[in-house]
């Protein structure tokens, strides 16, 4: 699945329903989510369905690039295509597609996307609708046999990080970083835990309301979902720990709005989907509680056990005040 913030709302984009190779579970879903109202809206599908693609927005319109399809079983089928998606018409187009196929990530710098494969990256620049090739990354991104990447990207500064596992003689954890402005690619600190993660998701605070820090979310490590976070600092080069994850949960997106993380949908190892959307506020956060609330899950599942506590407490409510009144007149009558 697809997630990006515009405008202060979540879009939630494809992915698949399942956890496995049917063509069915693969989907073209299109979802948004507004934190203000806690509601959830469907949108016009994407018209290719798929997973495992690049994602990005640029002024009003979300861009879902390469990726894969579930027209082989198995494996899914490496695609090149890139839909893009116009908020305010609520309508699909087509672009150029990507010099290869696949895609796993799409960061936006300076207006430009640079979206990168297991090893490839190319710079896509929307208004030309023109692809150019950039330097390659000195490690191949660990690829799972399912085509899920072993590793997660941010932007920070205009820079880059892509941390995670990366092939050789023995995959390793390692911290790479990318600078635009010079093409050249560099080497930060490794993870803090040195285990197999897998299936994960990042986001990056701006240091407004919280501090500048990349969170690694979930994943799984041997086959076992995690609730890991795990934070690095840019600045200091340096990895620390922050308060796990709720749920147990991979492959699920993560956005970042006014410093707070959104993380949305996922499944367990096992393959049960989840459609849960948690609210995560970091390490350091000043902002006013008004720009916190409390995120409904996604449309697939119910609220119906919200609204029976809501129920609940205000049934509690008005029986207590009832009760209340009851005593002190009783009281009173027999004085």
């Amino acid at each position: 699945m697809g997630v990006v913030a515009v405008d202060g709302k979540i879009y939630a984009i494809g992915g698949t329903t399942e956890l496995g190779y049917e063509p069915s579970s693969v989907v073209g879903t299109n979802e948004c989510y507004d934190p203000g109202s806690d509601m959830w809206t469907t949108l016009e599908p994407m018209p290719t369905p798929r997973t495992n693609f690049a994602i990005a927005t640029y002024e009003g319109k979300i861009y879902c690039i390469g990726g894969y399809t579930a027209e082989q079983v198995p494996p899914y089928s490496p695609i090149s295509v890139i839909e893009v998606y116009d908020i305010a018409t609520n309508s699909w187009s087509t672009k150029t597609s990507m010099p290869v196929e696949g895609a796993m990530y799409a960061c936006v710098v300076n207006g430009n996307f640079f979206v990168m494969t297991k090893y490839d990256l190319f710079m896509y620049d929307p208004v030309e609708d023109f692809w150019t090739q950039k330097t390659f990354m000195p490690q191949k991104i660990s690829i799972s046999p399912s085509s899920e990447p072993h590793s997660v990207s941010v932007v920070v500064d205009d820079k880059i990080v892509v941390t995670g596992y990366f092939e050789g003689i023995h995959s390793e954890p390692k911290t790479r970083i990318y600078d635009p402005a010079t093409d050249v690619w560099s080497e930060g600190s490794a993870p803090a835990k040195p285990y197999w993660f897998n299936l994960n998701c990042a986001g990056v605070t701006t240091g407004v309301y919280a501090p500048q820090s990349v969170y690694v979310l979930g994943g799984t490590s041997e086959g076992i979902t995690e609730l890991s976070n795990q934070v690095y600092d840019p600045v200091g080069d340096t990895w620390a720990f922050a308060k796990d994850m709720s749920a147990y949960r991979c492959q699920f997106g993560v956005v970042v709005i006014n410093d707070i993380l959104y993380v949305v949908g996922g499944h367990y190892t096992d393959g049960v989907v989840v459609s849960t959307n948690e609210q995560y506020i970091p390490m350091g956060y000043n902002g006013t509680l008004s720009l916190v609330t409390s995120p409904s899950v996604i449309p697939e599942t119910s609220n119906l056990s919200s609204s029976i506590y809501l129920i609940a407490a205000i049934l509690v409510i008005i029986v207590g005040t009832l009760g209340t009144g009851l005593f002190f007149y009783s009281k009173k009558s027999k004085q």
